[in-house]
């Protein structure tokens, strides 16, 4: 595609963007009216700090609107709770007696802002310098591929962007975090990504002061590092007896804030803290952006427009944003940047799953492109007690299984289950937990399949919601026995592949074979692989 071409392809993205935001922000805003109201009652308010006595428990991070003539407003975020009570930062200084459970609607005016102020042009692909590429240093604690994304990195100059492939298991969470703290040492970095768990696990092994989390939805291994997490504890040891002495010293929190976050050498925050706090974010000489191809062009802006150079890491191979419409991926940022350049560094060494398992996709979905670590072989499934069950199921040395099910689908509403095989699932749950395996995820395509799965007492997950997450055991129902194209998605099926590390179980009726479209799926290969390696079973 030419340079003229490209552009205007951008440019119809970006506009088709704004309009999908404008109905996804009409969308929740119609919903947040539909949710129930609870009375709440102003105790206290110190600056931006309030606090509320309320008729309804709470979570730190949940966003609290109030409704006024028909149009949700947001009233501020809660950031420390006690029973009964919730110490709440405010954007508002109304002062209403009815509460909603909210989404920050302003959160979608922000992303159009970003995309109106988005020219395709103030960015552009990496260029390589040869004699400085030469001349990076190899990092000891980085394999042969993730110096290489290190060293082009380091040839960035400023407006230029990196594109990484990170494919699972492959170390993209090692090579951001050594990258950051080593070019934490001379520039100032931040750590940007669509959930918070993947940036908890990028800073999660740094020094406090060095690296800092903004937001209120941190692991715990993060705390140390999260400056508004000092806010919870100290309510928590405060009681709501003491808070009012102790509001008034928490006014400046926002100045405390900028002032830790200027001493920090890399900062840590999602894609949407971003946009919330881009007025008191600094700037940044490098931005990293983990899981890009989930997230959309716009909340990746959020991260772009605060730094000079920028790495982009993900995997098309993987589940793109999660939107109303089709083919929600046109409007992935990784795929976005992507039409600016055919280069990218992949990421090809995989440290995480049995190397049968991932050895699945490596040829059928990466091309060859990642192998298996040696050590990789030696992952496998452990037992404590003899299977009285599915022993052959179970078997260690197996660890890719196919498992055929002779269920039959039924559609429930708008979506599907399969009565069968989600009693297989709990019986292998269970087998499974009485063998001493306690690392156990149970995904499905699903909502219906999996609801029913809960129903039965086993705490199932749809693919999608389980994407970026790993276990040592994945059993993944199919539930289809007709058409097989949304359960067996290319890459729906890819990411229920690469979340087990251990052991991979699927359930599926291989009648559904029979049809011949069904032949041309990724799960009909996954059959096929299993059973040249005699391991498809029958229940």
């Amino acid at each position: 595609m030419k340079k003229i071409g490209i552009r205007k392809h951008a440019e119809s993205s970006i506009e088709e963007l704004k309009k999908i935001l404008l109905a996804e922000k009409e969308r929740a805003r119609r919903e947040v009216l539909e949710r129930e109201r609870f009375r709440g009652e102003i105790l206290g308010r110190k600056g931006e700090i309030v606090l509320l006595k309320l008729e309804k428990s709470v979570e730190p991070g949940t966003t609290l609107g109030y409704v006024e003539d028909d149009e949700v407003q947001t009233f501020g975020y809660v950031i420390a709770v006690l029973p009964g009570f919730a110490v709440v930062k405010s954007l508002s200084k109304k002062e209403p007696e009815e509460f909603v459970e909210s989404e920050n609607l302003s959160l979608f005016d922000a992303q159009i802002e970003f995309l109106d102020a988005f020219d395709p042009d103030i960015l552009s692909p990496l260029r390589i310098d040869a004699e400085k590429f030469r001349n990076s240093r190899t990092q000891p604690e980085l394999d042969r591929w993730q110096n290489l994304a290190y060293s082009a990195t380091r040839c960035l100059e400023d407006g230029q962007f990196l594109l990484v492939i990170g494919p699972p298991g492959t170390g993209k969470t090692t090579f951001i975090s050594t990258a950051s703290k080593l070019l934490g040492r001379e520039g100032k970095v931040l750590v940007t990504a669509h959930t918070n768990r993947a940036v908890d696990n990028i800073v999660k092994n740094m020094e406090p002061g060095f690296a800092r989390r903004i937001g209120y939805r941190v692991s715990p291994e993060v705390r140390k590092h999260s400056v508004e997490h000092a806010l919870l504890e100290l309510t928590c040891e405060t009681g709501v007896d003491g808070i009012f002495e102790k509001l008034e010293k928490l006014r400046g929190i926002e100045g405390i804030t900028r002032k830790l976050l200027d001493e920090a050498r890399v900062v840590g925050a999602t894609l949407m803290k971003c946009a919330l706090s881009h007025s008191f974010l600094p700037d940044f000489d490098y931005v990293f952006v983990d899981e890009a191809s989930q997230a959309t062009i716009s909340e990746v802006l959020a991260g772009i427009f605060l730094g000079k150079k920028i790495i982009l890491v993900g995997d098309p191979n993987q589940l793109p944003p999660v939107l109303r419409c089709r083919n929600p991926e046109r409007f992935s940022a990784f795929s976005f940047f992507s039409l600016f350049t055919n280069r990218a560094v992949w990421l090809r060494t995989h440290y995480r799953s049995n190397a049968e398992i991932i050895g699945f996709s490596a040829k059928y979905v990466y091309g060859g492109k990642i192998k298996p670590h040696e050590s990789c072989k030696e992952i496998k499934l452990e037992l404590r007690r003899t299977p009285e069950k599915y022993a052959e199921v179970l078997d260690p040395e197996k660890p890719l299984v196919f498992l055929a099910v002779k269920g039959r689908e039924e559609r429930s509403g708008s979506s599907r289950l399969n009565v069968r095989e989600a009693e297989v699932c709990c019986e292998l749950f269970e087998e499974m937990k009485r063998c001493g395996v306690s690392d156990i995820a149970v995904i499905t395509p699903y909502l219906a399949q999996k609801e029913l799965m809960r129903s039965m007492g086993v705490n199932a997950n749809t693919v999608d919601a389980f994407q970026g997450k790993e276990s040592d055991v994945v059993i993944f129902s199919a539930v289809s026995t007709s058409s097989l194209k949304f359960s067996s998605d290319t890459k729906r099926f890819n990411v229920a592949v690469t979340r087990a590390r251990r052991k991979l179980i699927v359930l599926a009726n291989p009648l559904a074979f029979d049809f011949p479209s069904n032949r041309k799926t990724l799960l009909y290969r996954y059959y096929i692989h299993a059973k040249v390696r005699n391991s498809v079973f029958e229940v």
